[in-house]
């Protein structure tokens, strides 16, 4: 099966992913009050990066959601950077996910909720957009006690990143 594009016709453009996870939190506030507890713990210090906004919070939104229904009463979403990328951790401790499971979660109509109304297409979405990105999401959980989703982002080049020059020696 071929996906198209998540979202070609929104550009990319720069944005700080911190404040995008916090919009996020917003979006899923409500799913999290029915389900659980979010916490964040945010690298302030990461620089712009080069995002189509749009896609990644919905990503993002998928995920989160997707922590929310697993039985988590606990959600923790952790930035930092990890050498050229922004790493985005969401971690629950839901009831995980089966080993031989694990390994199909990115597979079009892949589903263990089923039963549920789960269509089995919003992770094959969150692989796309981050892989329409340039880069990986991976997933890691052990049974009974919960699951783990790995983002890496691009950061932006040196001479392509919008930070402040920090010159000791200006005159």
């Amino acid at each position: 099966m071929q996906l198209s594009k998540a979202d070609r016709y929104t550009p990319t453009g720069r944005a700080d992913i911190n404040n995008l996870l916090d919009r996020v939190r917003k979006h899923v506030a409500s799913v999290l009050q029915k389900y659980g507890r979010l916490a964040l713990e945010l690298d302030q210090s990461l620089p712009t990066l080069n995002l189509n906004q749009i896609a990644v919070e919905q990503a993002m939104v998928n995920l989160i959601s997707n922590a929310a229904q697993s039985s988590a009463s606990e959600i923790a979403i952790k930035t930092e950077r990890r050498g050229s990328h922004a790493r985005i951790t969401i971690s629950d401790n839901g009831v995980g996910i089966a080993p031989e499971e694990i390994e199909h979660v990115f597979d079009p109509f892949y589903t263990t909720r089923r039963s549920q109304g789960d269509s089995g297409l919003g992770l094959i979405l969150v692989h796309r957009i981050i892989s329409d990105h340039d880069d990986t999401t991976k997933a890691r959980s052990v049974l009974g006690e919960g699951t783990q989703f790995v983002v890496h982002l691009p950061l932006p080049q040196e001479e392509d990143d919008h930070t402040p020059s920090r010159s000791h020696n200006q005159r």
